[in-house]
């Protein structure tokens, strides 16, 4: 036995040998979350239990259970390296994990007091982040919830995020849409019939004066177009565009990350009162 395993022994009541071979694989499955792959977990397991009994001077018992400190720091040593190669413009956190992370990935089952204290810290982290989220700018938190508390993926958050205009549609005009076009409705304000032509589809039907007719992309795809216009009103909806939608979740992360981190840091050192 070491110096380090001795004083562990002093400072835990354990083995070490026997400690590190029951919690390294829980550790590393905690730490699968953040890495989504388990050799990568693994090795951060390995380092945080290094640096643990190499500071284990530092560890002060009465604070929090050894797995609890030395889960902080693999978490640490993860978020470090995650920034290191993102300044060597390899990846980042968003990129590496940006389609599964959600508040989930602070919850965890538990099945032993020290897991259970992890758990619970684990708990008030997320009431935390949910409180912040509530009080981001309204255009970051509608994104946010549908993302980290509903854990909807980027494209269905696009789509139910619309946006409507009115636009004016010229005789034999087609009608013009981009990838975000998801319905407009069409309305004659006119006095007289307006045709609307399906070029490709061979069909086409007659909307009376004050009557409308709700368009879906399908239709557009088979590119319509007005035989006649008088006083036609087009009200178009629109989903948002993808890339806007993960500039705002990035962003939103980032308010977040920032409103919690001294919170969370007071977590980490004293633990759920």
């Amino acid at each position: 036995m070491n110096t380090f395993e001795q004083k562990f022994k002093e400072k835990t009541g354990e083995n070490f040998p026997i400690y590190y071979k029951k919690y390294r694989p829980k550790l590393s499955w905690y730490l699968t979350r953040y890495t989504k792959n388990i050799e990568s977990a693994e090795e951060f397991a390995d380092m945080a239990f290094i640096q643990g009994l190499e500071k284990i001077e530092s560890y002060n018992n009465e604070i929090a259970q050894f797995i609890t400190w030395v889960t902080s720091i693999a978490v640490n040593l993860v978020i470090k390296d995650y920034k290191d190669r993102k300044k060597a413009n390899l990846t980042s956190i968003d990129e590496e994990i940006s389609e599964n992370l959600t508040l989930s990935t602070f919850l965890q089952n538990h099945d032993n007091d020290e897991e259970k204290i992890l758990h619970e810290e684990n708990k008030m982290k997320c009431e935390i982040i949910k409180d912040v989220i509530d009080s981001l700018p309204e255009k970051y938190k509608k994104v946010m919830v549908m993302r980290e508390l509903d854990g909807k993926p980027y494209k269905d958050i696009a789509n139910s995020i619309t946006r409507e205009y009115i636009t004016t549609m010229s005789c034999d005009d087609y009608f013009n849409t981009n990838d975000l076009f998801q319905s407009a409705t069409i309305t004659n304000h006119g006095n007289s019939d307006v045709v609307i032509n399906y070029e490709d589809g061979g069909y086409s039907f007659t909307l009376s004066p004050n009557e409308e007719k709700i368009i879906e992309k399908e239709d557009v795809e088979k590119k319509i177009k007005l035989e006649e216009v008088s006083n036609i009103n087009i009200k178009v909806i629109e989903s948002t565009n993808l890339s806007t939608i993960k500039s705002q979740i990035k962003k939103g992360r980032y308010l977040i990350r920032k409103k919690v981190k001294r919170s969370f840091e007071l977590i980490d050192k004293n633990g759920v009162k």
